[in-house]
């Protein structure tokens, strides 16, 4: 597969990294608007080469971007403290109208990474005039994976075995579905050692907020990284999270006939 992946800052050359060791990509495509940084993003890539399956790695022009099976736009300003998704609109809005324009040939699936995600996925399917079934946001998959990985570790189980949903916008109005959560087919709600006070704390790590008087839990991710509470490694911790969930949405040949991927 071509992958693209544009803007190579926190989370988009964490996602190249990714679908590398996935063997998910055979040609890596970068692009920045500071043509330097993707540049120097491509050589250390393709210096690691030893450790992943083989592939070509360079920096191109925006417009080669088209040509990819599956172009992920990373690209725009992350928040800051006290800032909720919402207000990066006015800054990231004008980046996504952009790149939609310019991906308006491509011939494969956009993936939208870029906050806030729900409608900087609605601002390039309008722009780029693609089918909105190529064009996909990231939306609450993260927040969904934070959930069970949470879960696991309160539950002392393997998150790979708990399934259940956050669904909305992705931000401060998802909702954590807790009534759909199930253990090997048992509701999580039927559990005898299950409350729903526990619910209400577990939350708190799951739901990215930005309530004023709010102090974000260590364990928020999200949260800590905007609040400025993780100033030793600012920025660096949803953009892991982040790159697992945006590589699982390209499509994989060896998955995607088989796997059932929530939009």
């Amino acid at each position: 597969m071509k992958i693209g992946i544009i803007g190579t800052g926190w989370v988009g050359a964490s996602v190249a990294i990714s679908v590398l060791h996935d063997g998910t990509a055979r040609e890596l495509l970068l692009h920045d608007a500071r043509g330097a940084v993707a540049e120097g993003e491509a050589m250390d890539l393709r210096h690691g080469a030893a450790f992943y399956p083989t592939a070509e790695v360079r920096a191109v022009a925006l417009e080669e971007m088209n040509d990819c099976d599956a172009v992920v736009i990373a690209a725009g300003r992350g928040g800051g403290p006290g800032q909720s998704r919402l207000e990066l609109l006015r800054d990231n809005a004008a980046v996504a109208r952009d790149l939609g324009a310019k991906l308006a040939r491509a011939r494969g699936i956009v993936v939208v990474v870029t906050n806030p995600v729900d409608v900087m996925t609605q601002l390039v399917v309008e722009a780029s005039g693609l089918p909105p079934a190529r064009v996909l946001g990231t939306g609450t998959m993260l927040d969904t994976a934070r959930l069970r990985q949470v879960l696991g570790r309160e539950l002392q189980l393997e998150p790979r075995s708990i399934h259940g949903q956050v669904l909305g916008e992705h931000g401060d109005s998802e909702v954590v579905v807790w009534s759909g959560v199930e253990i090997g087919g048992q509701r999580l709600r039927a559990r005898a050692d299950w409350t729903r006070d526990r619910e209400v704390a577990l939350g708190t790590e799951v739901r990215p907020t930005t309530r004023s008087g709010w102090s974000p839990p260590r364990s928020c991710a999200g949260c800590c990284v905007a609040s400025g509470a993780c100033s030793r490694c600012r920025g660096c911790r949803t953009a892991r999270g982040s790159r697992a969930s945006t590589a699982w949405r390209c499509p994989c040949p060896r998955w995607w006939a088989r796997t059932v991927r929530p939009r």
